[in-house]
């Protein structure tokens, strides 16, 4: 239920921006790409720095990336003072939100059996 929620806010936050969104998915994708793999980097090295199991590493890695979109589109209207709609400042987090999945579903599948 939470996984379809969160598509319908991510769903919501592009369609109320898509004309910013043309305009700017190209300048914003690359560093969204970078981040999301940033994070995973560092969440990996910090999990292996404090010598957590390999399971708990893959945990935080996938969480620590995934609730990043979700917090700041939740973040953005109540910092904004929208009170109806999502305001512009949500559309990276949507766009990270999206790719965030792209991104993960081949390290999960790298990471998934390995012990």
């Amino acid at each position: 239920m939470a996984s379809i929620f969160f598509v319908l806010i991510v769903f919501a936050a592009i369609a109320s921006n898509w004309e910013l969104l043309k305009s700017q998915l190209t300048s914003m994708g690359l560093e969204l790409v970078l981040i999301i793999m940033a994070l995973f980097i560092f969440s990996i090295l910090t999990s292996k720095l404090l010598k957590l199991s390999w399971f708990d590493t893959k945990t935080i890695s996938i969480e620590t990336s995934i609730q990043n979109s979700t917090t700041a589109i939740t973040l953005a209207p109540i910092i904004m003072g929208t009170a109806v709609g999502l305001p512009a400042i949500a559309l990276p987090a949507a766009v990270y939100g999206v790719l965030m999945y792209v991104i993960a579903l081949p390290v999960i599948a790298l990471i998934r059996n390995k012990n």
